[in-house]
């Protein structure tokens, strides 16, 4: 059993080498979940309607110098060596709350390209709504007992970082973008830590460009 949960402030760090029994952690996973706008409606809500919103999680892979490498999201579904993998571009969010992530990234650290020093964590709006305007938005980095993904975000498992939206929180009026956390090699090891920053960023482009200043 994996006992790594602590409260993780932005600038948090972890050891993903080993968990407290001394045993080699090998996978981690980048979860999103989300929900499709309301449109209201007329009298009693009749008319009412649903907006779809097309968030995408992404891993960004940098060298030691920070430089991109590639980039696991919607259009590059696996890593060139197959050790990062997308489940697939979800175009709309949820039109009720089912409990499980849209998107989810597994990534395999053992067999990450030696090139990769950094894997950053990040999701944008690609349908450019503010995230004030969604109902709910949830992302979480996580780890599980049997290297298994797990969709539903109720099941068991560790949560290494993790954001639920607050539309009141100046942190997300107006922003389209954020930057959840990064693994990162460091002497021989693989650790993690939590980023936590928001921005306008409108695309995936956009947010790399200011990577190699924020991680």
């Amino acid at each position: 059993m994996i006992n790594l949960n602590k409260d993780l402030v932005a600038g948090g760090r972890i050891n993903l080498s080993k968990d407290d029994n001394g045993n080699a952690l090998t996978r981690i996973f980048f979860g999103a979940n989300w929900g499709m706008i309301n449109k209201g409606g007329g009298f009693l809500g009749f008319g009412s309607s649903k907006e779809k919103v097309d968030l995408d999680s992404s891993a960004v892979c940098l060298d030691e110098n920070k430089r991109p490498i590639e980039t696991i999201s919607y259009y590059h579904l696996r890593a060139n060596n197959n050790s990062i993998f997308h489940s697939g571009d979800d175009r709309g969010g949820d039109e009720f709350d089912d409990g499980c992530d849209n998107e989810t990234i597994a990534v395999d650290l053992p067999n990450v390209d030696s090139r990769v020093h950094h894997i950053v964590f990040i999701l944008n709006n690609y349908t450019q709504q503010k995230f004030e305007k969604l109902p709910y938005m949830g992302l979480r980095i996580y780890t599980t007992a049997n290297g298994k993904i797990s969709r539903r975000i109720s099941d068991e498992g560790t949560i290494l970082a993790q954001v639920k939206l607050d539309p009141k929180s100046d942190k997300y009026i107006g922003k389209k973008g954020i930057i959840l956390g990064e693994v990162y090699r460091h002497n021989g090891e693989w650790k993690f830590k939590t980023i936590d920053v928001t921005g306008t960023w409108g695309s995936i482009g956009e947010i790399t460009r200011e990577l190699p200043s924020i991680i």
